[in-house]
């Protein structure tokens, strides 16, 4: 569980990124766009993602193994931002009281695509080893997506991607995500570039 503002310098315009475990040609679930980093607009629901006038919505699930850790994800968030992905974390709802169990259902049910950034910390709470209290967040956020996927778990393969951060690696990827079996996304590095770019994920 993670939100946040923009307030950083001009963050990279390409991303170096892997796909692991996947078929060879296989397109990046419609997450592959090109739009310039000032884009703007209304907030897309699921039905408006073949419209490329308007951003993709994702929700970024994480979490804070450490303030590396928070860090890094913010860094991912600024950057999907500056592409003009419409990325989504707890960052910057938490400058405002947040009722947060309906504030994580919420934004899992507006996002297109759910982004799973896989850690120590998120292995062990989504795949039910922690205690009550530890990442009471990241806790919830997983039984509603682990839900998602026992309902239909062709559909939540689809619309729930598993990340690798750098420095991260994908033994942190919850066990009903799949990590040996599922397609993952291993982010290598950004790139500075005054220019729109194309993100992939």
């Amino acid at each position: 569980m993670n939100s946040g503002g923009v307030g950083r310098s001009r963050v990279s315009s390409e991303v170096a990124v892997s796909r692991s475990s996947r078929p060879p040609g296989a397109s990046l679930h419609g997450l592959s766009v090109w739009w310039p980093p000032d884009q703007s607009g209304p907030v897309p629901g699921v039905g408006d993602v073949e419209d490329r006038a308007v951003p993709v919505r994702v929700f970024i699930s994480y979490a804070h193994d450490s303030a590396e850790h928070i860090e890094r994800v913010r860094e991912f968030w600024v950057f999907l931002r500056s592409v003009g992905i419409d990325a989504r974390l707890d960052l910057s709802a938490a400058e405002q009281p947040q009722d947060w169990p309906v504030w994580m259902q919420e934004q899992i049910e507006l996002a297109r695509f759910v982004l799973v950034i896989a850690s120590p910390a998120y292995r062990k709470r989504a795949d039910g080893k922690a205690g009550p209290s530890e990442g009471r967040g990241v806790q919830w956020e997983a039984a509603l997506l682990r839900d998602l996927a026992y309902a239909d778990r062709r559909a939540a393969v689809a619309r729930v991607l598993s990340v690798v951060l750098p420095g991260c690696s994908y033994d942190g990827i919850p066990t009903w995500l799949g990590p040996a079996s599922h397609s993952r996304y291993e982010v290598s590095a950004y790139t500075v570039e005054a220019r729109s770019g194309c993100c992939g994920i």
